[in-house]
């Protein structure tokens, strides 16, 4: 199993076993909270799915707040996820549009824009 250590931005992350300090959320970066939002969502959705079956998951502008390598690893697990239930990821933000264009494959999500028919997954 992986090792886990959460710090406030101004300390410094040992790196080594499971570091665990109490902090607000005053104290972490709105990026870092969406984060950790999202990775709590994620994990209750996968609980479900495991325990009660899948269930669609739908999420809103969830990335804008992440940069680029926590966005592209963000779309990662959402692309796994979506083996598993059905992913719906709203966005007007082009960034996250062209960050999954580069990092996913072409068949692993679909566009749609608003009175436009959805762009069909490259083959």
């Amino acid at each position: 199993m992986g090792e886990i250590s959460l710090s406030s931005p101004n300390e410094a992350p040992t790196g080594a076993g499971v570091c665990l300090r109490g902090f607000g959320l005053d104290e972490i970066s709105e990026g870092e909270r969406d984060q950790l939002y999202l990775a709590l969502r994620l994990a209750s959705v996968e609980r479900h799915c495991a325990s009660d079956g899948p269930m669609p998951v739908i999420l809103d502008d969830v990335l804008v707040n992440f940069d680029d390598d926590r966005a592209a690893a963000a779309l990662r697990v959402l692309v796994d996820l979506s083996q598993t239930t059905q992913v719906l990821v709203f966005t007007h933000h082009q960034r996250v549009l062209d960050l999954a264009r580069a990092v996913l494959p072409a068949e692993s999500f679909a566009v749609a824009a608003p009175g436009k028919p959805a762009e069909a997954p490259a083959a």
